[in-house]
């Protein structure tokens, strides 16, 4: 009867260390395929530029300056974009930088006031008149296919 308990206790055991074992297993791959799989938030949802520039366009920027991401907007893995109404000077310069809108989150703001404040444009591609370009909107992605700032 004893030789019969021990070997009861003896396949408890083994049971139970297997099961540790598999539930240590099952634990550490799910954690690191969460780490594998997870992608950052994507936006779904940009505003129509061209339209509502109804039809100008200053072209690409002259200058664009370096535009920091949000530290905790990497960390939380989001991106995002800052809708902006801008006036130009005939030299190229924006003034008068609005928020219109923003998404997902106000941290993106800040960082894209700044490059607006900064950036250069080429006002007149078509006419040599100089002239200041009121209302134009401007949208600054922040998108995770590589880090605006090294770190």
């Amino acid at each position: 009867m004893k030789s019969y308990r021990i070997h009861v206790y003896a396949a408890f055991k083994k049971i139970a260390w297997l099961s540790v074992r598999a539930l240590l297993l099952t634990v550490c791959l799910l954690f690191f395929s969460s780490c594998a799989t997870k992608e950052f938030e994507r936006v779904r949802y940009y505003p129509d530029v061209k339209g509502l520039n109804k039809g100008r366009s200053l072209g690409e920027p002259a200058f664009m300056p370096n535009v920091e991401y949000p530290e905790n907007e990497w960390e939380k893995m989001r991106e995002g974009w800052v809708f902006l109404l801008v006036d130009v000077t005939p030299d190229g310069r924006p003034f008068n930088i609005t928020l219109v809108r923003y998404e997902p989150s106000q941290s993106f703001v800040a960082p894209a006031m700044e490059a607006m404040k900064n950036m250069r444009f080429n006002p007149y591609p078509n006419t040599n008149a100089p002239e200041v370009v009121s209302d134009y909107y401007v949208l600054i992605n922040f998108t995770a296919e590589k880090r605006p700032y090294p770190g």
